[in-house]
C-alpha cells in the first residue's frame, strides 16, 4: 500500500465569506478535578461567528461561544461554572475567539488570533485539521489544552482543580 504525498492548501482556496454552523458545530472541555482522580466534561451549547479572508490573504472573523451555555450535566455545577469564580457570566456572556491569521499547511493549519475570556484578551494559536473542505464549506477540528489561569480564571477550591483544560473544538463554517 503506498501513501498519497501531503497536498498544502493554499489560502486562496479559503478566500471568502464564512458563517459558523452552530447546529454542526461544538466546543467540549475536560478538566481533572480532585487531584486528578476525576474528570470533569463538559461542553457550550450555543455558538455563533463568521470570518472572512479576502484575495490580499487578510483573515478577520470571529468565534462567540455562549458561556451562558455551559452544561456539565450537573446543575450545581454548571451554576458554579457561570459564577465569578469562573466565567462570570453576569458580566461577560460571551467567550471570544478573534481571528487574524491563518497558515495552510500539508496536514494541520495554522489559526492564530486573541481570546478572550472573563475581559481578558490573550494571543492564542492553534492547530486546526481540516476535515472536509467542498464547494459549500468546511469542517475544522482543534484539539488543545489550555492554561485557564492566563485569562484570570484560577479558582481551585483547595487546589483540586488543575488549571489545564482540554479543548475539543468541531467548527462547520458554511460559504455566505
Amino acid at each position: 500500500m503506498t501513501s498519497q504525498p501531503s497536498q498544502t492548501i493554499g489560502l486562496s482556496q479559503f478566500t471568502g465569506e464564512w458563517v459558523l454552523d452552530g447546529s454542526r458545530s461544538s466546543v467540549t472541555f475536560r478538566s481533572s478535578n480532585f487531584w486528578g482522580l476525576l474528570k470533569v466534561k463538559g461542553e457550550f451549547t450555543s455558538l455563533s461567528g463568521e470570518a472572512t479572508i479576502d484575495p490580499s490573504g487578510t483573515v478577520h472573523g470571529q468565534l462567540a461561544i455562549d458561556a451562558t451555555s455551559v452544561n456539565t450535566g450537573n446543575t450545581k455545577r454548571d451554576n458554579h461554572l457561570r459564577s465569578d469564580d469562573f466565567f462570570a457570566v453576569a458580566k461577560h456572556p460571551k467567550i471570544i475567539f478573534e481571528l487574524n491569521a491563518i497558515a495552510p499547511g500539508s496536514e494541520t493549519h495554522r489559526i492564530g488570533g486573541t481570546l478572550c475570556i472573563i475581559g481578558n484578551n490573550q494571543p492564542l494559536d492553534l492547530d486546526a485539521r481540516l476535515q472536509d473542505l467542498g464547494d459549500s464549506g468546511l469542517t475544522l477540528h482543534i484539539q488543545t489544552t489550555v492554561d485557564r489561569s492566563r485569562w484570570g480564571v484560577t479558582y481551585r477550591k483547595q487546589g483540586m482543580t488543575n488549571m489545564n483544560t482540554a479543548l475539543d473544538i468541531t467548527a462547520r463554517f458554511d460559504r455566505k
